[in-house]
């Protein structure tokens, strides 16, 4: 199956999944921009003919590829902010928690350092729409569990998710967060009031 940009990345199937994970290992090594349509079939064990028959370009690729990675570290976080009931340390845990993991996921890591920005970064902001609604319906379902009738429950979520992405792809700008501490401080301040405001 093919994933174009009319095709929800979301449709992958199990096969395809396998050769995104290849991928995923391939750009953690090499960055995205240096591994070629080639070397991604090659480290899938498949030819290029039916790497493009599956999943069509490199940008489509690299885009389903990130879709998969975001839903892996949501899942692996969700398992994590499951076993937390305050909404405070919720709030702080998850927006602390996701600023680091971006910071220091090796794939963005890798990208960042040796890719053209032209290339890579339009994945990671101007493209990464769908990234964005998936950690929006990932952060506001949450915030419902925990605060049932939060009138605004995904406007604020997808707030968060916004500030998250901004904070982790440049920190070298006010407001300068480099620790976990300070990470969870501004999320005190700034998103748990909005959170209990309503209460």
């Amino acid at each position: 199956m093919s994933v174009h940009a009319s095709t929800p990345i979301a449709a992958v199937s199990d096969g395809d999944d396998r050769i995104l994970a290849s991928a995923l290992e391939l750009f953690a090594e090499i960055g995205i921009s240096r591994a070629s349509t080639n070397d991604i079939a090659r480290a899938a064990g498949i030819n290029r003919a039916t790497l493009y028959r599956r999943l069509g370009t490199k940008d489509d690729i690299v885009r389903a590829a990130l879709y998969r990675e975001v839903t892996l570290s949501l899942a692996e976080l969700g398992a994590k902010l499951d076993l937390i009931t305050d909404l405070s340390e919720w709030v702080q845990t998850a927006f602390a928690s996701t600023v680091i993991a971006i910071r220091t996921n090796r794939i963005i890591t890798k990208a960042l350092l040796v890719d053209h920005p032209g290339e890579t970064l339009p994945a990671l902001t101007t493209a990464a729409g769908e990234m964005l609604d998936l950690a929006t319906v990932f952060v506001g379902a949450r915030i419902l569990n925990l605060h049932p009738g939060h009138p605004n429950a995904y406007e604020l979520a997808a707030m968060m998710v916004r500030v998250v992405q901004s904070l982790a792809l440049t920190p070298d700008a006010e407001p300068r967060l480099i620790t976990e501490q300070q990470i969870r401080d501004f999320a005190l301040r700034q998103f748990v009031p909005l959170m209990l405001s309503h209460h």
